[in-house]
């Protein structure tokens, strides 16, 4: 399916004159873009897994991310209420924490690099002027940052009124994120969950994580494409037909989710 989506949506896209320097169409098709990028590499990994039973952890790692995006497209898409310069505003914030994460401690710039406060304030400073669509002459920001976690964007989604199946998706999303985690950040559980694509008797539940944990992203493709309605009309029904093939593959466990691609109207997203 990915070889689908890069060569008859992605590279669509890709020509379209407005893409590279017009929101939402720059984030909307990065999204797309990483998520395929990211499902093509996990299934060449997952190839191999019979070989190579240790690549498991590194296919979990990889959805993880996916599934990180995912949520915060729909955390964007849900706090702008579909509204498009909310959509662009909410983009830019969240842009704008690349940033305000990088310059906020000059202390730390200058112990880093050895150098003096004064150098590591002159640096970010730089930074800053090089970015006026974030930053001020005077070096203050003219964007609020986003500051949404994961959990927080969930969270968001569980107590505002959203559209069900968006809600849905989040959740069965967050699910497969939470366990995925536990791979990224070391704890407790790291030991049990790296160990269990060795004990026969695990083996469906692994298949099932990362199955079922795709098949999960597959409603994030179907929105972010409806932010060009000309294609999702066209792509839409061989883009189901490939969906409705993954999800025939996929085992179910306790917490799967069995919902479809959401197909959101035309006229939830501006498009070209």
């Amino acid at each position: 399916m990915t070889i689908f989506v890069n060569e008859f949506i992605l590279n669509t896209i890709r020509d379209l004159p407005n893409t590279e320097t017009e929101e939402p169409y720059r984030y909307v098709y990065t999204v797309l873009h990483k998520l395929n990028a990211g499902l093509d590499t996990a299934a060449f990994l997952v190839r191999e897994i019979e070989a190579s039973y240790q690549f498991t952890d590194s296919v979990f790692i990889i959805l993880r991310s996916l599934l990180s995006d995912s949520i915060m497209y729909y955390h964007i898409i849900n706090k702008s209420k579909g509204n498009v310069d909310e959509i662009k505003r909410l983009i830019q914030s969240l842009y704008f924490d690349h940033f305000e994460h990088m310059l906020k401690d000059p202390a730390f710039i200058s112990r880093l690099s050895g150098i003096s406060n004064k150098e590591a304030e002159a640096q970010l400073n730089q930074v800053k002027m090089g970015h006026p669509e974030f930053y001020n002459a005077n070096g203050t920001a003219k964007v609020e940052s986003l500051k949404a976690s994961v959990r927080s964007a969930l969270n968001f989604a569980l107590v505002n009124p959203i559209e069900p199946i968006i809600r849905t998706s989040m959740q069965a999303q967050f699910h497969y994120y939470d366990i995925f985690s536990k791979y990224e950040h070391f704890g407790y559980l790291t030991y049990d969950l790296t160990h269990r694509q060795y004990d026969e008797k695990k083996i469906p539940n692994v298949v099932s994580d990362i199955t079922t944990s795709i098949t999960s992203l597959m409603p994030t493709y179907l929105s972010a494409i409806g932010f060009w309605p000309g294609l999702k009309r066209q792509f839409e029904p061989l883009f189901l037909d490939h969906y409705s093939r993954l999800s025939a593959l996929s085992p179910r466990r306790t917490g799967a989710s069995d919902q479809k691609p959401e197909k959101p109207d035309d006229e939830s997203h501006t498009g070209n």
